[in-house]
């Protein structure tokens, strides 16, 4: 019954639009108007874009044919019409201003930009216009852009909050910068690891942010001698706002115990597909310290990555991780996938409440494990018990390991200088492939040593703890902890930072 209303409804609609224009176009659009009011928005489309034929040159009904488009997602069809409306009244800036927030609302921010600085021109201290093209040139990396867009605005309206706040921002990121961190590691090789960094930036332009790190790594081994390393590297930022593209690219020296030298390089575009879906990729030679061996051995690996993340302020947090790791001079690969998804989250005060769900799996070509035992004293034992003695020899080779953990993740915000968070990923199912050895007697009566592998479960947990204060406008700290507990080892460490900004 409802269906038939509404389709007489629209034959009359359709009726008057073809025979009294002047009468059935304000019609129409009271009609549309209340649907779109209640949520209606396929409908309204069905009426007005029937309207919109039988009056193609009606300015109102053209102007109201793009607004609904735009509501109802069809985006090609909406920019087509706003550009239309525009042909037709090309001194009209409210609709200039108009298309141009909507623009930036889809993420068009080349097609708005133009747009804005025009209305600009007409109106140089309008807030919205000001704002709208200080959040674009932020994202466009031209923070001297965002940065006096945003001093015009506050001279017109210095209680501008969201202008206040990412003005700040700016003032940080289009700044000199040097920043002191100092880390410490403790693993179950068992093994210490001091690391005092020291990084410095400055910025030129979206095309050239480069930056310096100087690191030296000192590895205390409980037995044996201990081990200095040395890191250095330049890396730079490029933004192409055309392409909305971000390169980070670098390369750099390290030198091992006895001048021995070699060379880091890494690579990695980054580009959001849509407002909240950033998408990696990437590239990176670097040395290999994660087992106990590789601080005696020079292993170089060469990794590729890439990456989807999912990022808003209010909604769903996420990311998919996929990443292989070459080893020099082995034809072996580790390949590792990692993805977490977090539940919007639930704010109590100053805290807030997330939960969510990480998978995880890992494994490699070639096993590396090696046996605590010669090949002759596992065949002089007699019998065919595995045994399980060994260490990963030079690096760590997982095999089908894998994790499915819950996330607890909390988040305390006291004020706008200090934010502390803490989160928990402690594994409810996951298991691996342990590797072994044993004694084995082939058809013909002959003895050798074995290896193969067992399923074994295990409890996995992550702990995450970090505070960042703002200790004045121009000092941050940062004091990170983590726990780490695999299949295989734990790993603790803790990172004091404190980062410097150069700007009047």
């Amino acid at each position: 019954m409802k269906k038939t209303k509404f389709l007489i409804l629209f034959f009359f609609i359709a009726l008057i639009c073809s025979r009294l224009p002047a009468q059935s176009t304000q019609s129409v659009i009271e009609t549309v108007n209340e649907l779109t009011t209640n949520g209606r928005y396929e409908d309204a489309q069905v009426l007005i874009e029937r309207c919109h034929r039988a009056n193609p040159k009606d300015f109102k009904v053209l102007h109201l044919y793009a607004q609904v488009s735009y509501l109802n997602k069809k985006y090609d069809a909406f920019k087509d019409l706003y550009g239309e409306a525009m042909q037709m009244q090309p001194k009209n800036f409210s609709l200039k201003i108009e298309y141009a927030k909507m623009l930036f609302d889809i993420n068009e921010y080349l097609d708005a930009l133009p747009l804005l600085n025009e209305y600009l021109v007409h109106e140089p201290g309008n807030v919205d216009a000001l704002l709208t093209k200080a959040k674009i040139s932020r994202y466009n990396e031209d923070y001297y852009e965002s940065y006096s867009a945003l001093s015009t605005l506050l001279s017109k309206d210095p209680t501008n909050i969201v202008a206040r706040e990412l003005n700040a921002e700016i003032l940080v990121l289009k700044s000199k910068w040097a920043k002191l961190t100092a880390s410490y590691t403790n693993t179950s090789q068992p093994i210490n690891v001091l690391s005092p960094t020291l990084e410095a930036g400055i910025y030129f332009s979206p095309l050239s942010s480069p930056k310096i790190s100087i690191s030296p790594v000192l590895f205390q081994k409980t037995k044996g001698d201990n081990i200095n390393i040395y890191m250095a590297q330049v890396e730079n930022r490029t933004f192409y706002k055309n392409f909305g593209v971000g390169i980070n690219y670098g390369a750099g020296l390290i030198m091992y115990p006895g001048t021995q030298f070699d060379v880091t390089a890494k690579v990695r575009f980054d580009k959001y597909a849509e407002r909240y879906i950033l998408l990696t990729l990437g590239g990176e030679r670097k040395p290999y310290f994660t087992s106990l061996p590789s601080i005696d051995t020079t292993i170089m690996t060469h990794s590729v990555s890439s990456s989807l993340t999912l990022i808003t302020k209010e909604s769903w947090n996420g990311k998919g991780t996929f990443e292989s790791v070459f080893f020099d001079g082995v034809d072996n690969i580790v390949t590792t996938i990692d993805a977490y998804l977090l539940s919007p989250k639930l704010k109590v005060k100053d805290f807030d409440f997330k939960l969510g769900y990480e998978f995880y799996f890992s494994t490699s070509k070639l096993d590396k494990f090696v046996s605590d035992r010669t090949e002759a004293q596992i065949i002089a034992t007699g019998n065919s018990i595995p045994y399980f003695g060994g260490d990963y020899y030079p690096y760590y080779t997982p095999k089908n390991q894998y994790a499915q953990s819950v996330i607890f993740a909390f988040a305390y915000n006291p004020t706008k200088e200090t934010q502390a968070s803490f989160d928990v990923h402690y594994g409810l199912l996951a298991n691996a492939e342990k590797p072994y050895f044993f004694r084995e007697t082939n058809s013909i009566g002959g003895v050798y040593a074995s290896k193969n592998y067992a399923s074994e479960n295990y409890t996995p947990v992550d702990i995450n703890f970090s505070i960042n204060s703002l200790i004045t406008r121009k000092i941050a700290m940062n004091l990170d902890f983590k726990y780490s507990k695999n299949f295989f080892y734990i790993t603790r460490s803790m990172a004091l930072g404190v980062k410097v900004n150069f700007w009047r």
